[in-house]
């Protein structure tokens, strides 16, 4: 038998015993085949309740017993298909996305299966139980849809139950037939009786998919999957579904259970949502809620199994377990709501009812890898917002709730409210990521009463700690070690043991409603960046005993007060602390060290700054606040015991602030004084203050009444709020003094300065707060500052304006005004102008930066540097405009930066620079042509300058036009500079002319004269300087510049032409044409490609000529109507071309014989016309390509130094009388004393220095025998030449490559320190420390010894060994530019086809001039490596 309790109804069907084998068993006839009506009996028997119960039991362990399949199933509306395949297989299929069938009966027995299939995943069959029967379901329910299944008598998904559905809903709610087909999932028709869904199997929904059991009672023992899906469990009558959307189910307001219910096992239930099961929804949301009737049951929600709804990628898990205002909500076993996958964070637990308890092990996960979750537990932050609180709220000491941040990110949120009573005993982690993030956030609160004595863990192993918020409403805190506790009287009292435990792990946030008292020091473990707070919303904050300190290890301290603050002492060790409360009593020191103190008032309240000595209790009667009693008054000795990095006092909610007598220069970082609510202002009194590094904020007006000293710098923003109210007023006959220079900064609506202020050589800065305008001198503006006013102020500099400041106009500031002032500034905003109008003005140096350009219609003097930039936005907007007077410099700079010039007045800057610069990188066009800038030749006339620049590197191009000498008589050098330049049309003259072009090109069609000296270049690559006119006519040097192979250079001139130096990447071409025109080189041109310079006069090379052309033509240089000489004679190198060929074509001679042309070159081919020797003098080794003389009885001479070849294409005329020498020279000889020791790197002058060497000569034949002696030994020899120790006589040919001989003349004064202590052989002394003496080997009676001794006297100083010499000439250069040139350009010793080239016979020793043997003696000789 199957018996049902419902109320006083009993469902019975009619079951008979079988006996079968002798094993009874029940078996429950098909309802097809033996149906019976519901019958209204009397209330059972408790024997026949017993037994109900049993075979219900029974039911549950045999459910393969009974053949139960759904019966009389009647397709109410859709399409679909009934079709039972067998005993145990029903199929249904449904052709419609909507269907409704009713069934008398719809159970499933162990072993059986029914199937529906559905068009899509989205199709929907409602099957509903019209018969009294419970669903009992054992065996398989599949579909690839969602179901419902509506029985108002009940459900049971018995054990070894398996669902596979798409979605489920079970209820023992109804709904019409007409909501469901139109999609309303209203469920609005309430059971008549109590009855449960009850899960023990298990459930499986597709991904996303929605399980949903909703009935007064709920139970889940088994297992329920939906992955991205939503499994709500709900008590209650009535709800509606939104199955597309949200697939929320919400309890309908009437849906309250109102009697008790019953479960399968007969037992009323002692929780009306129950989960002792699994439930797995990834991704997705597990709901269980509670409506029910005050008083029905105690437990409405009883958690003791396991819920999991884990993070999947970015898709977080939620899980909410919400009751009524009735009843508990128990949670004893595990909820796991984490997302530990990569870059995963934590999900949502929310836990909430009438009271709330976590027992026994209950655990709470939102912990994720990039951040932890939200758990909330009774309600929200501090119970506000729309989530509904507690009551009464339960933590039990096993209890542990996680939202770690595990790699990186934040800690998650947990917070544990009961409006009236919490008590939490548990373990809280909510730590910051291992990698980087800050700790989380936890509250503890009981609005009414609080117990704590739990641990939270808000650190974070690379960021900063997080927070722990306690909020009661009294809050004690007494010394040492005790169990927090709360009483009846709403307070809550905890200890120092406590909170110093907790602080070592989490920020402390203590907030009372009430008031907190302090009875102990405490000391904290919060280090920078961690803080403790104290919070009494409407109460009072006091310290019992005011010898008590607040101490944290860097942490920082917050109390703020509804009330009074009456504080001891406090130390962060370098943390900050805030302050705030209506009046202060600040009993201790209160020490911030490199933090930052704030102190603030209530809304509105007045402050005051007492510079008196009186007592604390003088101070709370201050009457300084405008005669009146300030409502928060601090008073000397209060604020010298501050020690902080900065002081802060005041907001933007303070109201007046007035400061009087006081002195704050002990405060490191300096002050900040705050009244900057719309009606707040600052006054300092009559008394004299002191402030160091202040900032003074007002919104209605600051004013100064008494003479104020500041130190570092000073701020005063008068209008904070910017309003347009504040005005900064300054009282005659005081002072606001810079003390060390420091900057002033004034911020107002306006201003009146009737007493003086002074930066020093400092800076002042005074700016409209509101974007107003300036009138400065005899005009008005938002903002007036008068001469009167401006002669008040002293500055190094001093800017009026800045970038938000409206027009500003100056009007007649004479030179006493601004005397004090350095420098002035003027800046405006974008859109505003300065206008210098009415009155000339003077200045001492001047900037001025308006975005919408300058006018000046009157005389404006200024005796430094004078600034303008008219366009200082740089969009094109701003010109400048001087349509009547002059700028006057005195000889200092101008720079003036516009998008156009216009220039009917004048500018002087006497012999000072000026500078023209386009502001947004337009064109200029100079003279009679037009460009962004333009400027005319009468505008260039009426500007004085030594040298005007125009343009730079971000202007556009330059075209030059026409310019006259009388538009540039009043500068002495133009200088042009951007991208390219153009010289175009017409003819332009200048006094003095540089041109620069940055990226492009410089061209000149047109003629350019110029007086001066010249200079054109063009910085970018492979750019090139063409002046092609041959009206060209410049008076001074031109010079050229260029870079890159492809950058060549090209002049046309009809008029003689001076070259200053100039270095060229590409070729270099000079023609002068005209007649008798002379070319003078009187810069080195140093030449990348070839050179080709012609004139039509002299060719003058008073500098060098430098080619690294290779070519055949490297440098080709023509005279047509003169000659080419060198200009100098210092005998350095003329004309260069090491690797190519020098061609010229001469007419009047190349050189003369007294000064040479100095040439380095690897070959020449040269003709000379008309008149003039040929005179080449050669660095190094040439080849002669043609060598032509044209004029008969002219000479060439060639000196050389290497080799030469080509000689025989050297040519006279035919009969010439002219002479041909070629001579090669030989390398000068090097002077022994700077001869260097081979292997010392030292030279003989130094080595003598340190050590002196003898040399004993005995001449024999041809072979020295020398002994060497150190110096300092007494003159004794080191070895004998016949001791025959072991240091023998050292015997060397002298003839031998390695050595050096040297002879010294006795005329010959050749100073060398060491040779001091040189003794000669045999007892005989050198009689001069210079000079050896010497005795005669040889007799002079001896004819030819006497001849040969006479012959070579004159060469008694050269060195004799040829070899030797070549050596030293190679450590010179191998084959460089030969030794200098003698004073006569001619070869002394050398060899020359005069004399036939005759050589010396000798093979080892070649003389200079001659040779001679030597005397006998001593004498000194450089040291070499003997062998």
């Amino acid at each position: 038998m199957n018996v049902m309790k419902m109320g006083k109804r009993i469902l019975m069907q009619s079951v008979r015993p079988v006996v079968e084998k002798k094993k009874s068993v029940f078996f429950m006839k098909n309802s097809t085949r033996n149906h019976h009506l519901i019958h209204k009996m009397r209330r059972p028997r408790r024997g026949l309740i017993f037994l109900v119960s049993f075979l219900t039991y029974l039911l549950g362990i045999f459910p393969s017993l009974i053949y139960a399949l759904p019966t009389n199933g009647s397709v109410q509306a859709g399409t679909a298909t009934i079709n039972q395949v067998s005993d145990s297989r029903l199929n249904i299929s449904q052709s419609s996305d909507k269907s409704i069938i009713d069934w008398s009966s719809f159970s499933i027995a162990g072993g059986e299966h029914v199937n529906f299939q559905v068009p899509s995943a989205a199709s929907v069959t409602l099957n509903r139980v019209t018969g009294n029967d419970p669903s009992s379901i054992f065996g398989k329910l599949t579909s690839n849809g969602n179901l419902m299944l509506i029985n108002r008598n009940g459900i049971l998904f018995g054990n070894g139950a398996e669902i596979d559905v798409h979605g489920l809903v079970a209820t023992t709610s109804d709904i019409s037939n007409t909501n469901f087909m139109n999609g309303q999932y209203n469920f609005n028709i309430s059971p008549e009786f109590s009855n449960t869904i009850t899960n023990r199997g298990t459930i499986t929904a597709s991904e996303g998919g929605l399980v949903a059991f909703v009935a007064p009672g709920v139970q889940n023992t088994g297992i329920i999957s939906a992955r991205l899906g939503k499994v709500s469990l709900a008590a209650g009558n009535t709800f509606t579904l939104d199955l597309y959307g949200d697939q929320l189910v919400n309890l309908g307001v009437d849906s309250q259970v109102m009697q008790s219910v019953t479960g399968f096992n007969g037992e009323q239930l002692t929780s009306l949502v129950s989960n002792s099961g699994n439930i797995f929804a990834d991704g997705g949301t597990v709901a269980m809620d509670v409506r029910s009737a005050q008083g029905l049951i105690d437990n409405v929600i009883n958690m003791s199994g396991y819920i999991q709804a884990q993070s999947i990628t970015e898709k977080n898990g939620s899980i909410y377990l919400t009751g009524d205002s009735n009843g508990l909500v128990s949670v004893s076993g595990a909820i796991d709501a984490s997302g530990l996958g990569t870059d995963e964070t934590g999900g949502i637990v929310h836990i909430l009812g009438n009271r709330v308890g976590l027992y026994d092990y209950a655990r709470i996960d939102v912990s994720g890898d990039a951040g932890g979750g939200l758990v909330l537990v009774g309600g929200d932050y501090q119970g506000l917002g729309s989530i509904p609180t507690a009551v009464e709220n339960y933590v039990g000491p096993n209890v542990s709730i996680f939202a770690d941040a595990v790699t990186g990110g934040n800690g998650g949120r947990t917070i544990f409210w009961a409006d009236r009573r919490t008590d939490f005993f548990g373990t809280i982690r909510s730590r910051g990521g291992r990698l980087f993030g800050d700790g989380g956030f936890a509250e503890v609160s009981g609005k009414e009463e609080l117990y704590f004595s739990g641990s939270v863990d808000t650190t974070a192993a690379n960021g900063k700690s997080g927070t722990l918020l306690l909020d009661p409403d009294y809050i004690t805190i007494s010394g040492g070690s005790g169990t927090a506790s709360a009483s009846a009287a709403s307070s809550f009292t905890t200890y120092e043991n406590i909170l110093e435990s907790v602080a070592s792990t989490t920020n402390i946030d203590m907030v009372a409603t009430s008031s907190i008292t302090l009875n102990n020091s405490l000391t904290f473990a919060q280090t920078s960046g961690q803080s403790v707070t104290f919070t009494a919303t409407n109460g009072n904050i006091s310290f019992t005993d005011t010898s008590d300190t607040i101490e944290t290890s860097g942490g920082s301290i917050v109390m703020s007060a509804g009330g009074t603050l009456s504080v001891g002492a406090m130390d962060t060790n370098g943390g900050d602390i805030t302050l705030t409360g209506t009046d202060f009593a600040l009993l201790g020191a209160l020490n911030a060290r490199g933090g930052t103190l704030t102190i603030l008032g209530g809304s509105g309240e007045t402050i005051g700054l007492d510079g008196t000595t009186a007592s604390t209790t003088a101070s709370t009667v201050s009457t300084i606040c405008n005669g009146s009693a300030c409502g928060l008054t601090l008073i000397q000795s209060e604020l010298s015991g501050i020690t902080a990095a900065k002081l802060v006092i005041g907001d933007s909610s303070s109201g007046n602030m007035y400061i009087d007598g006081v002195t704050l220069s002990h405060i490191s970082g300096g002050v900040t004084l705050n009244s900057s609510g719309s009606n707040g202002s600052v006054e300092f009194g009559t008394s004299a203050s002191t402030l160091k590094l202040v900032t003074v904020n007002a919104g209605n007006g600051i004013t100064v009444n008494g003479d104020l000293t500041i130190k570092l710098s000073a701020t005063f923003n008068a209008d904070s709020d910017v309003n347009g109210t504040g005005t900064f007023t300054m009282a005659s006959g005081k002072a606001l003094t810079s003390e060390d220079n420091a900057s002033i900064t004034i911020a107002a609506d306006d201003v009146d300065i009737s007493g003086t202020i002074s930066s020093g050589t400092g800076s002042t800065t005074i700016a409209v707060s509101d974007g107003g305008t300036v009138g400065l001198g005899g005009t008005s503006g938002n903002m007036s500052i008068s001469g009167a006013e401006l002669a008040n102020i002293t500055a190094g500099t001093l800017n009026i304006g800045n970038s938000a400041t409206g027009n500003i106009t100056v009007d007649g500031i004479s030179a006493a005004n601004s005397n004090n002032v350095t420098t002035l500034n003027l800046t405006t905003a974008s859109a505003s102008s300065v206008n210098f109008s009415s009155n000339a003005s003077t200045f001492h140096a001047l900037g001025v930066s308006s975005g919408n350009g300058i006018t000046q219609n009157v005389n404006i003097t200024t005796s430094g540097v004078a600034t303008l930039d008219a366009d200082s936005n740089d969009d094109g907007s701003g010109d400048y405009s001087n349509t009547a007077g002059a700028f006057s410099t005195g000889g200092r700079t101008l720079s003036i930066t516009a998008n156009d010039f216009g220039l009917s007045g004048a500018i002087n800057t006497g012999t000072g620079a000026t500078t023209l610069l386009v502001s947004d990188g337009g064109s200029i066009g100079l003279g009679s042509t037009s460009g962004n800038m333009t400027i005319t030749g009468s505008e260039l006339g009426n500007i004085t300058a030594g040298t005007l620049t125009i343009g730079d590197s971000t202007a556009g191009a330059i075209t030059v036009n026409g310019i006259t000498s009388a538009n540039s008589t009043n500068i002495t050098t133009v200088d042009l500079n951007s991208p390219s330049i153009a010289f175009s049309t017409g003819d332009s003259t200048f006094k003095g002319l540089t041109a620069t072009a940055n990226t492009g090109a410089i061209t000149g069609a047109a003629a350019l004269t110029v007086a001066g000296t010249s200079t054109f270049t063009t910085s970018a690559s492979n750019q090139s300087i063409t002046l092609s006119s041959t009206s060209n006519d410049f008076t001074s040097a031109v010079s050229f510049n260029t870079t890159g192979s492809s950058a060549n250079t090209t002049l046309v001139t009809n008029s003689a032409i001076i070259l200053g130096a100039s270095t060229i990447g590409g070729d270099h071409s000079v023609t002068v044409g005209g007649t008798s025109k002379t070319m003078t080189i009187s810069g080195a041109q140093d030449v990348g490609g070839a050179i080709t310079l012609q004139s039509s006069g002299d060719l003058t090379l008073t500098s060098s000529l430098s080619s690294s052309s290779s070519s055949d033509s490297a440098i080709s240089l023509t005279s047509t109507g003169g000659g080419i000489f060198d200009g100098d004679s210092d005998g350095s190198t003329d004309i260069e071309a090491v690797n190519g060929r020098l061609v010229a074509v001469s007419n009047g001679g190349f050189g003369t014989s007294a000064n040479p042309i100095e040439t380095t070159l690897s070959s020449i081919d040269l003709t000379n016309s008309s008149t003039g020797d040929i005179n080449i003098y050669e660095l190094d080794g040439i080849e002669i390509s043609s060598l032509t003389q044209n004029v008969d009885g002219e000479d060439i001479t060639v000196s050389y130094f290497g080799s030469l070849s080509g000689r025989d294409l050297a040519t006279f005329p035919d009969g010439s009388l002219g002479t041909m020498t070629f001579t090669q020279r030989q390398p000068a000889p090097v002077s022994v004393a700077d001869q260097i020791l081979e292997g010392s790197g030292k030279s003989v002058s130094d080595v003598s220095v340190e050590s002196t060497v003898q040399l004993a000569k005995t001449v024999e034949s041809d072979v020295i025998q020398m002994t060497l002696q150190k110096s300092g030994s007494g003159n004794k020899a080191l070895a004998s030449l016949d001791s025959g120790g072991s240091m023998s006589s050292y015997v060397t040919d002298i003839f031998s490559d390695p050595h050096v001989l040297v002879e010294f003349s006795s005329d010959l004064k050749e100073i060398n320190a060491g040779f001091s202590g040189l003794e000669n052989f045999g007892g005989k002394t050198v009689e001069e420390a210079q000079v050896a003496k010497r005795e005669p080997a040889l007799r002079p009676e001896s004819k030819v010894s006497k001849s040969l001794f006479q012959k070579n006297k004159s060469a008694a100083k050269q060195v004799l060994w040829q070899k030797m010499v070549r050596k030293v000439a190679a450590k010179k250069s191998g084959k460089k530019k030969a030794g200098e040139k003698t004073s006569k350009k001619s070869l002394v010793g050398g060899n020359s086809d005069t004399n036939k080239n005759q050589r010396n016979k000798s093979s080892n020793l070649t003389p200079v001039s001659g040779a001679r043997p030597f005397e006998r003696g001593s004498i000194p000789v450089q040291q070499r490596s003997f062998r």
